[in-house]
This record gives C-alpha cells, sequence and structure tokens, in this order.
C-alpha cells in the first residue's frame, strides 16, 4: 500500500513541476509579447533590456518554484511511510 502513495505522489509531483514550468512559460511569453527574443537554454538572446530583466525575473521565479517542489516532494515523503 505504501509504494501506491509514493507512486501517486511521483505522480503529481510530476505534473506539478512540468505544469507549472509551462504556466511559467507562458506568462513569460505573454509578458514579452510583440518584442523579439530568442531562447537558447537558460540564455535570452534580445536587444531588449525588458525582455532580458522579465527573463531574468521569471527564470529566478522558476529555480524558486523548483527548490519549492523538492521541498514539498521531501515533507510529503516524510510522513508517507
Amino acid at each position: 500500500m505504501t509504494v501506491f502513495w509514493f507512486v501517486v505522489v511521483a505522480v503529481c509531483i510530476f505534473l506539478l513541476g512540468v505544469g507549472g514550468m509551462i504556466v511559467l512559460d507562458h506568462k513569460f511569453s505573454q509578458a514579452v509579447q510583440g518584442r523579439d527574443y530568442t531562447v537558447k537554454g537558460r540564455r535570452v538572446l534580445s536587444d531588449d533590456p525588458f525582455v532580458r530583466k522579465t527573463f531574468r525575473k521569471f527564470h529566478a521565479i522558476r529555480v524558486a518554484y523548483s527548490f519549492l517542489l523538492i521541498a514539498l516532494l521531501v515533507v510529503v515523503v516524510s510522513n508517507v511511510g
């Protein structure tokens, strides 16, 4: 029965991770709508300072969200068993 709960937790954390990143990427693209930019890996190529500033902000939010999910995973898994 414990394995079932670990699988449920793993699926939920995975869906929260992927879904959260998709939402953050969508919000970034909406924030810089109409401006020219190219994303290569973890860098953004643009001459527009607004795009670079917004990309840094959303990248910091993504990192914080990832750490939040890791902390949530540790808390939930420690209480399952």
